[in-house]
């Protein structure tokens, strides 16, 4: 287990979260409990009777643990009601979708019909829910039934985020069932895991990757006790004991010794870390991480505004000059070290490449490659007002020449200082950053 974080997170995701609301539309097979399983969470008591279909029912946000209000839309399985249910479906944030764990004609029908039907005019993500749970063994008796059950679903279904089972009748995970559809929204695993390789989006990792290398100070590519425990306190609120540290290391330890060495955690430990959290329906702890260092929900970095603000003169901006402190030469010349594997003193093609690939695009900043990839972005805009994409930022800030002459000349390190064999040196790399 990863101790601690779970405990502390759920006070301080709330804050990060913009959306107010959620719309669920529940949709399935007649006689599998959709309509019971709304009532059933709004009252917590099971209906003896209930209407064919249930008016939309509101939950407020102080009802929800994530206090955004949730709109659940119940819908109609008859073919006659099939295009309102669809306009219904294509109108959804999130979709759950019932069928009846002790009728396996409804599993199938998920399978053949509905989920076909719902990815036609729904890209959301989708919870498939077994009811009637209480008709049937106990779920642990059935553990391997049930994996061999999902597992062809979520291998031909990208769009499932989850498969659960509930009994709206004994009020058995239930509210489980609607947390789960709304953290497919709030906090979409899309974006993060790939639900059929079992891994990490690769888009994740860099992003995951820039954070490690913000947190480790001293740029020995681990994260120290000290590190890690500034990483905690700056995400989450707290600081780690020394005893729950040491058990995170245990159990990465356990996993492969590529994951903790004699220094701290290493980059593929971080990764584990983030993956368990996935893997533990945790999503929520990875988006604050991202959240807080600037990411939005497709994992662009976005820059405040506020950073691009230039002090205005009579002369304007171009009269002015501007050069490197004595802090920021030392931290380039310590990151040139720190990406010089082979010590020869020179940036390879390849260490620049690792070294500039948690940038926006993987390309360094002043290449023909940033040209076009800026002139490609050129007038995305963001639902934020407060802050910008990265690589809008880049574009805003450019004083050298214009993207069309940019383009045109010879990429970096072209025409900086360089060894022998054509490979930047520390000067060439200073020179380039002032």
């Amino acid at each position: 287990d990863v101790p601690s974080v779970e405990s502390i997170v759920s006070s301080k995701v709330g804050k990060m979260i913009p959306r107010r609301s959620v719309d669920i539309v529940v949709a399935g097979d007649s006689n599998c409990g959709k309509t019971s399983l709304i009532t059933t969470l709004v009252s917590s008591i099971f209906p003896e009777s209930v209407p064919k279909v249930l008016q939309q029912v509101r939950v407020p946000p102080e009802e929800t643990p994530d206090h955004i209000a949730l709109s659940i839309t119940d819908t109609s399985s008859a073919e006659a009601d099939r295009l309102m249910t669809l306009k219904q479906v294509s109108n959804a944030d999130v979709i759950v979708l019932v069928y009846s764990v002790d009728e396996p004609l409804t599993f199938e029908r998920v399978r053949t019909y509905w989920l076909p039907e719902i990815i036609k005019v729904f890209h959301g993500s989708i919870v498939v829910v077994g009811n009637k749970s209480d008709l049937v063994g106990k779920p642990d008796d059935r553990s391997e039934e049930l994996r061999n059950r999902v597992e062809p679903l979520l291998n031909n279904f990208r769009q499932i985020d989850a498969c659960w089972e509930c009994s709206a009748k004994l009020n058995i995970n239930v509210s489980e069932v609607f947390s789960l559809a709304q953290q497919a929204v709030v906090y979409p695993i899309s974006p993060l895991f790939d639900t059929q390789t079992l891994e990490l989006q690769p888009k994740f990792k860099t992003a995951l990757r820039r954070v490690f290398r913000i947190f480790d100070q001293d740029r020995d590519g681990v994260l120290s006790d000290i590190e890690l425990n500034d990483f905690q306190e700056t995400c989450f609120g707290a600081r780690l004991q020394p005893s729950d540290i040491e058990d995170v290391k245990a159990v990465l330890q356990s996993e492969g010794p590529d994951r903790v060495s004699s220094f701290g955690v290493t980059f593929t430990g971080f990764l584990s870390i983030h993956k368990k959290f996935i893997q533990r329906n945790r999503t929520e702890t990875s988006w604050l991480v991202l959240r807080q260092f600037g990411y939005d929900d497709t994992l662009n970095l976005q820059v405040p505004e506020h950073v691009l603000e230039f002090e205005q003169t009579s002369t304007g901006i171009r009269d002015r000059s501007v050069e490197l402190t004595d802090n920021a030469l030392t931290f380039f010349a310590d990151l040139f070290h720190l990406f010089d594997e082979d010590k020869d003193q020179a940036l390879s093609p390849d260490e620049l490449e690792r070294l500039f690939c948690i940038c926006p695009g993987g390309v360094a900043p002043w290449t023909a490659a940033r040209a076009r990839l800026r002139g490609s972005r050129a007038g995305t805009s963001t639902n934020n007002s407060t802050s910008i994409p990265a690589d809008v930022a880049l574009q805003s800030v450019h004083l050298g020449p214009p993207n069309s002459v940019l383009a045109d000349i010879n990429d970096f390190p072209s025409g900086v200082r360089t060894n022998s064999r054509g490979f930047v040196t520390l000067a060439g790399c200073l020179a380039e950053w002032s």
